[in-house]
């Protein structure tokens, strides 16, 4: 009895590891939809959930009570920013007008108080230049040798223009770069060929409400809603990369700016596991905005591997979150987004059309098409205009910063001594890089990184890799359904020749321990006097019972090691 006790609450343990290996999308649906309130839950629970379950009427009525004019108030001044920038998201998935919501809050927008203004003047003559806005005017010296010029203004407009007249150095190639600096952080804003440009500076915040100031919540969720409609929110990337102070902000900041060099950073932050912060919502929120594609890999396997039996990804916003931002694509307008990464490759010719490779993650990532003739067309970000019409980050090492300039990428030079040996280096060329550094084994792209023989999930380093052990489990599922099998026939065979019944050979016989007539000798009489003339046989079924028990502790004890290598 012990034994079918032990056999029961394995089969149990064994579904329930099953059960948890297989993400199960439908049923997170099902739960989100049984559980969702459309008219009591908040407004960020009703519009992930809207997102994720594909709107209706009933996420309509509901998400429309929030901006009714009972909540917002006749003129709209008593609406929240966020919840206003949400509820356009939602609605707009639904294909309802948000015009009027858009126009809203481009007028909630207000200045910030973001500084570290900076001129950098690249000229090979010493003069003076003239640098004015709308209301002031500061004369600056510069020679060949002159680094940052820090600005003197109070930038109190949302967007702003910077004149810089140098045409008395007669230096008409000269280049002329905005920059902001924010720590040890430098941020090129904009830049201008020859000696008299306009520089366009971006200065601007959300409220919390209409005609209040800055506030950083707003503006990041604000922002981040509206470049998902595809409207341009260049002119708060500066407030926000100053307020980006969690790696929430850091994700949506890397889905609006496109901020390659962010992922890297936040790449660091993500624990082995494969999540930020251990949260489903924070996790999903960097998935949708990363440039890195197994981080982004690695987070969406963990966000699947919280799924609950009932279906759940832990709360109703988790679990809405989980399933809109961080495990599908919210379709709206704008860029970035999980589901959205390219495929690996190795240069343009794998990617589409519209798309280049990004080598520096061997990814494909969207081009900024307009169809550009010159560079005055293009934005901050992708500022100039390329042979094909696509505006890029960089045409030329001197249109980067510190850095160079590869297929139209500012990325950080590589040189023998740095640490790292790439892909033009060998222990001959470069020994300082290459003898001693082994490379780390990347667990998903066909390569054998360390040189060890073993590739991907095969190595060593990648067993406890949460997608390759979920690659292991299903390749082993047939192994346990057999065992499974196995012990339960086992069981019903042993549990068959327990409860079979006995034959009764002799009937009719009287028994020997019985006496043979009434009134005569009693049975303990007649054994003494008359003896069997030899002793009983052996049941020949206790030893096949025996066998069944011995054979039945063997496959419960094969079934705890591999249960124990599982683990």
């Amino acid at each position: 009895m012990r034994k079918l006790i032990f056999l029961v609450i394995f089969v149990l343990l064994f579904s329930n590891i099953s059960y948890a290996l297989n993400y199960d999308e439908d049923l997170a649906l099902t739960w989100l939809e049984n559980n969702i309130n459309w008219n009591s839950n908040n407004i960020e629970e009703l519009v992930f959930s809207s997102l994720a379950l594909g709107g209706g009427d009933s996420a309509k009525t509901g998400i429309y009570d929030i901006v009714s004019q009972d909540t917002c108030g006749t003129n709209g001044n008593n609406c929240d920013t966020k919840d206003i920038a949400l509820v356009a998201l939602a609605l707009d998935d639904m294909n309802e007008d948000i015009s009027d919501m858009k126009d809203w809050l481009e007028n909630s927008l207000s200045s910030s108080s973001s500084t570290g203004w900076n001129l950098q003047i690249i000229t090979d003559e010493t003069g003076q230049c003239e640098v004015t806005n709308d209301e002031d005017t500061q004369n600056i010296q510069v020679s060949p040798n002159v680094g940052w010029i820090r600005l003197n203004f109070d930038f109190d407009d949302v967007s702003e223009i910077v004149e810089v007249d140098c045409n008395e150095l007669g230096d008409s190639s000269m280049m002329i770069s905005l920059l902001r600096i924010s720590g040890n952080t430098f941020y090129l804003i904009d830049q201008e060929n020859g000696d008299r440009v306009s520089l366009n500076l971006d200065n601007g915040c959300y409220p919390r409400r209409n005609g209040e100031s800055c506030d950083k919540e707003s503006s990041f969720y604000v922002a981040w809603a509206l470049d998902k409609l595809g409207e341009d929110v260049d002119d708060v990337v500066p407030y926000l990369e100053d307020h980006a102070d969690s790696n929430l902000y850091k994700g949506m900041l890397i889905s609006i700016a496109r901020d390659s060099a962010l992922s890297e950073v936040l790449s660091f932050d993500q624990n082995e596991a494969g999540s930020w912060d251990n949260s489903v919502y924070t996790t999903s929120f960097i998935v949708d905005g990363t440039t890195i594609g197994n981080d982004a890999l690695a987070g969406e396997n963990w966000i699947k591997e919280q799924q609950d039996e009932d279906g759940s990804l832990g709360n109703i916003l988790d679990t809405a979150v989980g399933l809109s931002v961080g495990l599908g694509t919210i379709s709206t307008g704008g860029g970035g987004g999980g589901g959205n990464l390219g495929p690996e490759c190795t240069d343009d010719s794998f990617c589409q059309a519209d798309e280049y490779c990004n080598t520096l993650y061997n990814i494909c990532v969207p081009r900024e098409q307009t169809g550009c003739d010159s560079n005055d067309e293009c934005t901050v970000g992708s500022p100039y205009c390329d042979t094909s019409g696509f505006c890029v980050e960089c045409l030329e090492d001197s249109n980067c910063f510190n850095q160079v300039c590869e297929n139209n990428l500012c990325v950080t030079p590589s040189f023998c001594g740095d640490g790292d040996c790439d892909l033009d280096e060998d222990t001959i060329s470069c020994p300082e890089d290459c003898e001693t550094q082994v490379n780390e084994e990347i667990c998903y792209n066909n390569i054998d990184d360390d040189n060890d023989g073993y590739v991907d999930c095969e190595d060593t380093e990648c067993f406890s890799d949460s997608l390759c052990q979920e690659e292991e489990s299903k390749s082993l599922s047939w192994l346990w359904i057999a065992i499974l099998f196995l012990i339960l026939v086992v069981i019903g065979w042993f549990a068959y020749r327990k409860l079979k019944p006995k034959n009764k050979k002799g009937k009719g016989k009287s028994n020997y321990l019985l006496p043979s007539k009434p009134g005569g000798p009693s049975p303990v009489r007649q054994v003494s006097e008359k003896m069997p003339s030899r002793m009983p046989k052996p049941n020949p079924n206790y030893a096949r019972d025996e066998a069944l028990e011995r054979e039945l502790d063997k496959s419960i004890k094969e079934a705890e090691k591999l249960l124990k290598k599982k683990k």
